[in-house]
């Protein structure tokens, strides 16, 4: 076997072709990367521009700014890859290279690739003697040799790098710089431009183009939103730095795709105003003026916070012993003075102030709760221990400056413990009463809280005021009813004495209790011979209103039947006659009421009577069964029956109507004449006794006169001694 002298060729191989070839990979990485940096950079420049010019134009928002950065971001990742990365990431091997040379010099005639091909495979033999397996089959390798050593001697000379385009990747070179210098030269002759451009587009902070004009909206946050009430008239104000534009156009866009252009109005030297109208949803808007162009700013639409619900607890005062009691939905609360009153609202929303205000401004103190997921919903609270009449209102104010408007109206009224009630009467007893009067006292009090005191006043003449609690009472009871007889005799009264009775009742009001106190009632105390006299003095007169009722029943009836006499006796009334006959009726009417107030004041005679203790069996059976019962019978019974009579008659015509009619008359007029027989029968009989008691009592004054006479006779005769000593000696019993 023989070996192959491999270092001479290797070495040629190396110098000549292989080296050269790594040479041209190398420059062609080189040349592949500048074009990629040059397509990387054109994209991401010519992006950027379009960015900035974008952004210039339409003042982007950060969320808009933001997505043509993120845009140009993975387009440049994109181009890095494609144009720079993957084509220095691609093989070149030194057979591609070679034909690219040989294609290059055509007198090569393929030598130098055929030469890389079999410089392979006889790398794969050199040093290993006698393998001829490791040659291509049916080659020589002594002509491979040969083959070598002609491409090398080939490939003297020739240059490997002119299979590449210098002057393009020059060209190409040198646009990348200019741009590159061009875009230095813009940092750098426009900083405020370009770092604008940079600090919004790429750090993304909020800051304004430079520019001649700046319009910014009043009330609007860096966010570029505000908040304001539903309903209202949305007044966009701005103001103005800089240059301020000769016309300003807002324009804006609702939630639901209304669209409108309002001019704005220069309001002194530095405000713009508009008004997009009455605010129903949310409105976004921009500013176009001179060179400005303002971002989209949004104008929520808020509800403004109101009250939903109101329930009051109202605890009425310790001493009432009542229960609190708990009212919802009412704006009018009546309270006990004392009380204690508890507000609490719900609210719409959340609030960072809440007042309870009354109509002149002043503060009630006031608590509120803002509410939230997990917690009860929004609500104020006013604890109230001495509240005080008036109209009251709850002032909201949210979080985002949204105050209650058109508040309801709370009226309070604090009303005070009204006194209790009493009442006195003094059944039976007139102005007159005598010494051994017995007086029927009923009393009545009644407070809605309780009663403190019930006390009954007596005070006889100029004696000591005493002072009488009804038996039984307590101290918290709401309502006294209590019958009491008052002896006059156990006031020690006598003839000419005035008797004074009131009651006075007090409440469980703490401090000052509420006092209610009756009138005064006077009663003047007389004599029994005084008071009779008294009662007979009034039922004379009673007596004489009598007889005029009689003298009046007695011309009705004569009216009556010269009215009826010569009238037909059937049919219908001619109209003067039935209304004249209706007159009659009404007037009969009046003669029942009139009796009956007569049986009622001898009722009250009789009542006095007996509380004075002057009324006997015979008065009592005379009064009420000689003259009361008649006289209700009369005005109860027999008068309206003749009313009744009259007022048929009045209607329609016929004989047994007038027959009644005349009946009727004739039974009243009976009955009154009885009546007032009664009552003259008792007057003779009172006459007689008054006659015998002045005569038993002319008898009495002869009797003592005598005696008197005697006495100054006897002084005649005995003398003035004898006189003194008579005076000094013991009287005769008389």
């Amino acid at each position: 076997m023989s070996t192959w002298p491999a270092d001479a060729l290797e070495t040629q191989l190396h110098e000549r072709i292989f080296r050269p070839l790594a040479l041209l990979r190398l420059r062609c990485r080189v040349y592949l990367a500048l074009q990629g940096l040059r397509r990387l950079l054109f994209v991401v420049v010519g992006l950027a521009l379009a960015q900035l010019l974008l952004d210039r134009c339409f003042r982007l928002s950060v969320d808009q700014r933001a997505v043509p950065a993120a845009a140009i971001t993975l387009v440049g990742l994109w181009v890095l890859y494609r144009h720079v990365a993957a084509p220095l990431l691609r093989p070149l091997p030194n057979a591609y290279l070679a034909a690219l040379v040989d294609r290059a010099h055509p007198r090569l005639c393929d030598q130098l690739a055929t030469a890389v091909q079999l410089a392979g495979d006889v790398q794969m033999a050199i040093g290993v003697a006698d393998d001829a397996a490791r040659l291509p089959r049916g080659a020589s390798p002594d002509l491979i040799r040969e083959v070598l050593r002609q491409a090398c001697l080939a490939a003297r000379g020739t240059g490997f790098l002119e299979v590449l385009d210098h002057r393009r990747a020059v060209r190409r070179s040198a646009a990348s710089v200019g741009l590159l210098l061009l875009v230095v030269a813009a940092f750098a002759q426009l900083p405020g431009t370009m770092g604008t451009w940079f600090a919004r587009n790429w750090l993304l902070q909020d800051v304004a183009w430079p520019q001649r004009t700046y319009i910014w909206p009043d009330g609007f946050g860096p966010d570029g939103r505000r908040r304001l009430a539903r309903g209202d008239v949305a007044e966009i104000t701005a103001t103005v730095r800089g240059e301020v534009p000769a016309t300003a156009v807002l324009e804006w866009v609702t939630a639901s795709g209304r669209t409108g252009h309002e001019a704005m109005s220069v309001v002194g030297d530095t405000q713009l105003v508009a008004s997009i109208g009455q605010l129903s949803e949310d409105v976004r808007f921009r500013i176009s003026g001179g060179d400005e162009r303002t971002r989209e700013f949004v104008v929520e639409a808020a509800e403004r916070p109101r009250v939903t619900r109101v329930v009051a607890r109202i605890t009425p005062p310790a001493y009432t012993r009542l229960e609190p009691v708990v009212i919802e939905q009412q704006t009018v609360l009546e309270l006990l003075h004392g009380s204690t009153l508890e507000l609490v609202a719900e609210l719409s929303k959340s609030v960072r102030a809440a007042r309870f205000l009354a109509a002149d401004g002043t503060d009630v103190p006031c608590e509120w709760t803002r509410g939230g997921p997990d917690a009860a919903s929004p609500s104020a609270r006013v604890a109230w221990a001495e509240p005080a009449s008036g109209t009251y209102r709850f002032d909201l104010v949210d979080d985002d400056g949204l105050t209650s408007q058109n508040a309801v109206r709370y009226t309070l009224k604090v009303v005070p413990d009204r006194p209790p009630t009493v009442q006195l009467q003094l059944s039976g007893a007139g102005e007159l009463i005598t010494p051994q009067a017995e007086l029927p006292v009923e009393l009545v009090s009644e407070d809605a809280y309780g009663l403190g005191a019930v006390r009954l006043h007596v005070q006889m003449g100029s004696q000591a005021e005493r002072t009488i609690v009804p038996e039984g009472f307590a101290a918290g009871e709401r309502k006294l009813s209590k019958r009491l007889v008052l002896s006059v005799a156990a006031q020690r009264a006598a003839p000419g004495d005035r008797l004074r009775v009131w009651a006075e009742a007090a409440d469980l009001a703490p401090g000052a209790p509420n006092v209610a106190t009756t009138p005064v009632m006077t009663l003047r105390v007389v004599a029994r011979d005084e008071f009779v006299t008294e009662m007979a003095r009034r039922e004379l007169l009673l007596r004489q209103e009598f007889e005029r009722l009689r003298t009046v029943q007695r011309g009705l009836q004569e009216s009556l039947r010269q009215m009826v006499a010569g009238l037909a006796t059937e049919g219908p009334r001619p109209g003067p006659i039935s209304q004249r006959l209706a007159g009659l009726s009404r007037q009969q009417a009046e003669q029942g009421a009139r009796c009956d107030t007569i049986a009622r004041a001898f009722e009250q005679i009789l009542l006095e009577m007996q509380v004075s203790r002057v009324a006997g069996a015979t008065d009592e059976r005379r009064i009420t069964e000689r003259v009361v019962l008649p006289l209700n019978h009369l005005a109860h019974d027999t008068i309206p029956a003749a009313g009744a009579a009259l007022g048929a008659l009045a209607r329609t015509a016929s004989a047994e109507q007038q027959q009644a009619c005349a009946e009727h008359q004739a039974t009243t007029l009976r009955e009154m004449d009885e009546i007032l027989a009664n009552m003259l029968e008792w007057e003779g009989y009172r006459e007689a006794i008054a006659a015998l008691q002045e005569v038993i009592q002319d008898e009495k004054d002869i009797r003592q006169e005598t005696l008197q006479t005697l006495e100054r006779q006897l002084d005649d005769m005995l003398g003035p001694e004898a006189s003194d000593e008579k005076t000094d000696a013991p009287g005769p019993e008389r």
